[in-house]
């Protein structure tokens, strides 16, 4: 699955706090039909402070999903108190996991789909890491075990 936009919207909305409220409603039939596994939505919701969360829906069951291999790419960069590390797909990724083989670590996000070729950029806290010790972004990148839902398909 590549990157093309079949369709697109956005919204401004307020919704006052423990509240929900239905933003749109929206008929992809026409869009999808005949390639249910070769599409996908995704909804991006920016709070007021600018923090983004995102929700990926599919048409298909994953495992019939025509995903093609990734290409996953990353760049670790450290600061003071923590490494990011900015991950970019040429095709979508599906449940990117990280891991490390002799250390354990907390991300901000360790289960995330790549659904675009711009950046996803993930924190690690120096103090989340357990086990064997990491004193570079070097050797955090060289270290960093990257897997995908399409790894498992061999």
């Amino acid at each position: 699955m590549d990157f093309t936009i079949l369709d697109q919207a956005s919204y401004t909305i307020t919704v006052p706090a423990l509240t929900a409220r239905k933003v749109s409603e929206k008929d992809f039939t026409e869009l999808v039909r005949g390639r249910e596994d070769q599409v996908f939505v995704e909804a991006v919701f920016t709070d007021e402070t600018g923090r983004q969360s995102v929700e990926v829906e599919f048409f298909a069951p994953y495992k019939y999903l025509k995903l093609e291999k990734p290409k996953i790419t990353y760049e670790v960069r450290e600061d003071e108190d923590k490494y990011l590390i900015s991950f970019t797909a040429k095709k979508l990724a599906c449940f990117v996991e990280l891991d490390f083989a002799e250390s354990d670590a907390i991300f901000s996000d360790n289960y995330f789909t790549l659904t675009g070729e711009g950046p996803r950029v993930i924190e690690l806290l120096k103090e989340d890491i357990r086990g064997e010790k990491i004193t570079s972004a070097k050797e955090l990148a060289s270290r960093l075990i990257v897997r995908s839902l399409r790894d498992t398909y061999e």
